[in-house]
């Protein structure tokens, strides 16, 4: 078990890194330093290395061009994202690409990889951070403040309406442009916010399928005590199903609840024995099990555009149909030796399950995603019928990938 467990994770995580390192295309456009805007295909990795160049294709199919921040005016994405190149300042950040989040009312919002700038017309772009840097923090500034928020004073210092609004916005994207569109509406200039129209409510179906390994014991339902040490042979089963994502886009883009409806099936042989006083009884069983499950999840993830890993754990809800195909007891004691066979039994129960997960996706097409996770999960049942007084114990390994629309 643990041995075919280990090689099947190791090969599955090289699978996940080999996958996760290959670049994201979708629709978009670049534009020159000359001022030309050329459509294609734009690589949407926009965290670590890839943040600081662009990857482009005329075509899906042409050659890969790779463009640095002194050769392009910006690029952008057919659903409004839009980056640009921020000039370095002489005391700068950094020049580089950054994706522009709102522009307008004399002020700019970006960001570059997970970290927030503020520009404003005569004064020098300045990131928004947590740390408390008092050399940095100006004198109109009140020191117990965060330093974003003593920049934010100091930018949006003509409207001293929003200082209160200010002590209370968070370091967030959807805070920071709230706080912009009121101080356009202060100033009554229009501010210009970039990105997708995201709905408030979003459904994605799916479909799921994979391999799973198993393992069952049996115990004792009220003590709990080994009811024999029969131990099944791990062996693969095959799983597939429908799933749906629901999202709250304009909450947040990391956080969603997965539900699925799927059928797994397993085949296994377990053998052991009991000593009860004078009398042992040895067994050897050939199972066959097959499950209708209803998982039900949250999932969080790394990231929100492109390509992303994420984490998921929930309960699991399962119908499992148990066909003991061969069960032989053989039963030794002083009086002889006596062997019962029963063919056919079968089992059924409706028990919960708890799981967990790692999992990677990436877009395939312009309104789908190809998702691949890894789980595991504890099952507890009761017997119903062939094994009244006793409780299974199931610890299932799960390697499932699919696609949600």
């Amino acid at each position: 078990m643990s041995k075919k467990i280990l090689l099947g994770t190791l090969f599955w995580g090289a699978m996940l890194m080999l996958v996760h390192g290959q670049a994201d295309f979708q629709p978009g456009y670049i534009i020159t330093v000359a001022g030309d805007t050329l459509p294609g295909w734009v690589d949407a990795r926009v965290l670590g290395a890839a943040a600081d160049r662009c990857s482009f294709r005329a075509t899906p199919d042409s050659p890969l061009q790779q463009f640095l921040p002194d050769s392009l005016r910006g690029y952008g994405f057919d659903d409004g994202r839009t980056f640009r190149v921020m000039p370095a300042p002489k005391d700068s950040v950094f020049a580089g690409f950054v994706e522009v989040l709102a522009e307008g009312a004399g002020i700019a919002l970006y960001r570059h990889q997970e970290v927030f700038y503020l520009a404003r017309a005569g004064r020098p772009i300045k990131a928004l951070t947590n740390t408390v840097k008092a050399k940095e923090v100006s004198t109109q500034v009140n020191r117990e403040n965060r330093e974003y928020r003593g920049v934010l004073l100091v930018y949006l210092a003509d409207c001293p309406g929003l200082r209160s609004k200010i002590e209370q916005t968070a370091l967030t994207e959807r805070a920071l442009l709230r706080l912009l569109a009121a101080y356009a509406n202060c100033r009554e200039l229009p501010l210009r916010q970039y990105g997708p129209d995201l709905p408030y409510l979003r459904f994605r179906p799916g479909v799921v399928v994979g391999l799973g390994l198993s393992q069952v014991r049996f115990f004792k339902f009220f003590s709990k005590e080994p009811f024999t040490n029969i131990t099944f042979d791990s062996y693969l089963g095959v799983s597939g199903g429908v799933r749906g994502v629901l999202t709250l886009p304009r909450s947040s883009q990391r956080i969603a609840i997965i539900s699925e409806l799927w059928w797994q099936r397993f085949k296994t042989q377990g053998a052991g024995e009991l000593v009860d006083g004078n009398i042992r009884r040895r067994y050897d069983i050939d199972l066959k099990q097959q499950y209708l499950k209803l998982p039900l999840a949250m999932r969080y993830q790394w990231g929100t555009y492109g390509s992303r890993w994420y984490g998921l754990g929930g309960i699991s809800l399962n119908m499992d149909r148990r066909t003991i195909s061969v069960f032989r007891e053989e039963e030794e004691s002083p009086n002889g030796v006596r062997t019962t066979e029963v063919s056919k039994s079968l089992v059924e129960d409706f028990y919960p399950g708890l799981w967990v997960g790692l999992g990677w996706q990436r877009p395939i097409l312009k309104r789908a995603h190809w998702f691949t996770e890894i789980r595991g999960e504890r099952e507890f049942s009761k017997v119903v019928n062939s094994f009244p007084d006793n409780r299974l114990v199931a610890m299932n390994l799960q390697l499932v990938s699919g696609i949600s629309f």
